[in-house]
């Protein structure tokens, strides 16, 4: 009888861990899904994370702005392009920003 009892709560236990597991692929479809529609425009191109400041460099490209400071700190080229930049100062894109907060506002 104890063992029919153990057998039982054994059951029971994988019927939960089933649903966790379940859960947890719903959970990382639907953080992939929400990746998948994030325009590529929006992402860094050094971290391909969504920009929180971007700004515009001199190869004409738009980054992060932590990203490309850190960047110009070590380089003194493009990280697109490899080629070298006449400046290493940046322009906030206040464009693309606006874009990326209204982005932000409809998809959470």
């Amino acid at each position: 009888h104890e063992l029919m009892e153990e057998n039982l709560g054994l059951k029971d236990k994988l019927r939960l861990a089933r649903l966790d597991l379940d859960r947890a692929q719903q959970d990382l479809a639907d953080v992939s899904h929400d990746q998948s529609r994030l325009p590529d425009e929006f992402k860094c191109p050094i971290t391909c994370d969504l920009m929180d400041d971007p700004v515009i460099c001199a190869d004409g490209h738009t980054y992060d702005r932590h990203a490309i400071e850190r960047w110009l700190s070590q380089h003194g080229t493009s990280p697109k392009t490899n080629a070298r930049l006449p400046s290493r100062d940046v322009i906030s894109n206040h464009n693309l920003r606006s874009l990326i907060e209204q982005f932000r506002t409809k998809h959470g």
